[in-house]
């Protein structure tokens, strides 16, 4: 007992002397694990408290037999709440894949292989995209944190 009572004194003594001397304990790291089963984006964080996403996938329309076929002319473009719409130089390649790296931070939307930054313009701060291509039905996506590289079917004229 007189043993324990000695070491919690000299505890107590060590703490109070740090304390005097303005020093702290370091803190200690935090680790957070962030559970994605079944989810095939990927998040990454960035320096102030945003994310890295990707809006990705391919831009199709039903051929007369039912096949996908691709649409490397397709477009898309931003619409604000103002309703000024923005053209958006996204790339389609010929197999009608498109991708842009997005960093979400703030509320905001940041295409920064497209130089542009996008307020949110849909229901819980999403941004929402109209994608469009000659002799189709533009149609709209919907991007946030949800979103996972799919296909974009397009009704156009020759189609089933």
């Amino acid at each position: 007992m007189l043993k324990s009572a000695v070491l919690a004194g000299a505890v107590v003594l060590a703490v109070g002397a740090l304390a005097r001397a303005g020093d702290s304990p370091p803190p200690q790291p935090t680790e957070v694990e962030v559970i994605t089963q079944g989810v095939s984006a990927e998040f990454k964080p960035a320096r102030c408290g945003g994310y890295f996403h990707a809006l990705a996938g391919r831009v199709v329309r039903r051929s007369s037999a039912g096949d996908l076929v691709p649409i490397p002319e397709a477009a898309f473009s931003y619409v604000g709440r103002d309703g000024a719409g923005i053209p958006l130089s996204m790339a389609v390649a010929p197999d009608g894949g498109f991708e842009a790296p997005v960093v979400v931070m703030g509320g905001q939307y940041k295409l920064s292989s497209l130089n542009v930054e996008l307020a949110p313009n849909a229901r819980r701060g999403r941004l929402q995209l109209v994608v469009s291509a000659p002799g189709c039905i533009s149609k709209q996506i919907t991007f946030g944190a949800e979103w996972e590289a799919r296909d974009v079917v397009l009704r156009c004229r020759d189609s089933k």
